[in-house]
């Protein structure tokens, strides 16, 4: 895809981000202009826990990566990106070091707006504040949930709430089946429930012979939506 394209899709993208929706068209016009479009292949970095950060990571294609690699070399995955979603506004606000790894999760592309720009647009531009904020509010939800599950729910309930996460953003229906779009290897799947491959493949196999999901080539269908959502709603 030439230039031109990928800055149009960048603008496209944009205006169709939760955190940018209401921000002035002149403000998306400036992170485009100014940002930096950047095609990457599977597992490459583009933030690093502890190193500086001086863009906002805006996912135009494919899907990011965001998680913690820790010193014995164990990767816990926190979520996936999908594009229009965005990542790095915790270390440019506060000019810390980032607090997460974020990898393209096979082939991506990204748009990097510098930080002085966005810190300026948030100062000129009051509607990207209250987006800021309320995507934060979101988020913040979603990790507390996440926590308690992790601390509290049964491997079952872990895996099938797992699972759903996933599906607002890459769920795509055929019927009465649902195919997460997303591929991810049982290691990958595993380091996002935060248990071993092995305890995941139980759990998975389970599932299977419920005829809950079926698993083929890295991709899982969820072929019974209603099971999977009563198991992940079970309280702890």
């Amino acid at each position: 895809m030439a230039l031109a394209a990928y800055l149009a899709l960048a603008r496209s993208v944009l205006a169709r981000c939760p955190a940018f929706q209401r921000c002035a068209g002149q403000t998306l016009d400036r992170f485009v202009d100014s940002g930096r479009v950047v095609q990457c292949a599977g597992g490459e970095i583009l933030a690093t826990r502890g190193q500086p950060l001086a863009y906002l990571i805006v996912v135009l294609s494919g899907s990011l990566e965001i998680g913690v690699l820790t010193s014995a070399g164990k990767r816990f995955v926190i979520r996936y990106l999908e594009p229009g979603q965005i990542q790095g506004v915790i270390p440019i606000l506060d000019g810390k070091p980032s607090i997460h790894d974020t990898r393209a999760h096979g082939e991506s592309v990204a748009l990097l707006v510098p930080k002085d720009v966005f810190v300026q647009a948030l100062d000129t531009d009051p509607a990207l504040a209250l987006a800021l904020l309320r995507m934060f509010c979101s988020r913040s939800r979603a990790l507390y949930d996440g926590a308690a599950a992790s601390a509290l729910a049964p491997m079952r309930v872990r895996v099938a709430r797992s699972l759903v996460s996933l599906l607002p953003a890459y769920g795509l229906p055929r019927g009465d089946v649902v195919t997460l779009s997303l591929k991810l290897s049982q290691d990958e799947l595993a380091a996002l429930v935060g248990v071993s491959r092995q305890r995941l493949n139980k759990e998975l196999k389970e599932f299977e012979s419920e005829g809950i999901i079926a698993i083929a080539y890295s991709h899982i269908e969820i072929t019974d939506s209603e099971a999977l959502f009563s198991i992940a709603s079970l309280d702890t």
